[in-house]
């Protein structure tokens, strides 16, 4: 285990770029390219919590997860605070919340199973993500 080359506020700041990455592509966009490298941001953060001297916890995971899922979801659906301020502010922080379950499986699996399983699992965990949300009865279509 090497020595954190990466202070606290660097991997936030990463987890935000990573939220306006993704947001960037987000259609009607023409930047769409921007989907195709808006997550390497977060994956970096992962592997910067894995590199230090102790192992980092699900709670540091979620953490840098959830920024970059709420980033991502505050500047995609911004426009729901016009129809309730309220309602925004849940469906926002809900929606990001349950997108940090894909990526904390994602996390679990390439601690237990190695890096390869681990990147592997993390696309079969997100597109089930993707189908399951979208079938669910609180379904998201915008985001």
């Amino acid at each position: 285990m090497s020595n954190p080359r990466l202070s606290i506020s660097q991997l936030a700041g990463l987890s935000v770029t990573g939220g306006f990455l993704m947001w960037a592509g987000w259609p009607p966009s023409p930047a769409f390219i921007c989907l195709f490298i808006g997550f390497v941001p977060l994956l970096v953060v992962e592997d910067e919590l894995q590199k230090r001297a102790l192992p980092p916890t699900g709670w540091q995971l979620f953490g840098v997860g959830f920024l970059f899922f709420l980033t991502w979801n505050a500047l995609t659906t911004w426009w729901i605070w016009n129809a309730s301020p309220g309602g925004a502010i849940f469906a926002i922080v809900t929606n990001s919340l349950v997108m940090c379950i894909p990526y904390l499986l994602y996390f679990r699996t390439k601690r237990l199973l190695g890096a390869q399983p681990g990147y592997i699992s993390l696309i079969v965990y997100w597109v089930g993500f993707e189908f399951l949300h979208y079938k669910w009865e609180l379904a998201w279509p915008w985001l």
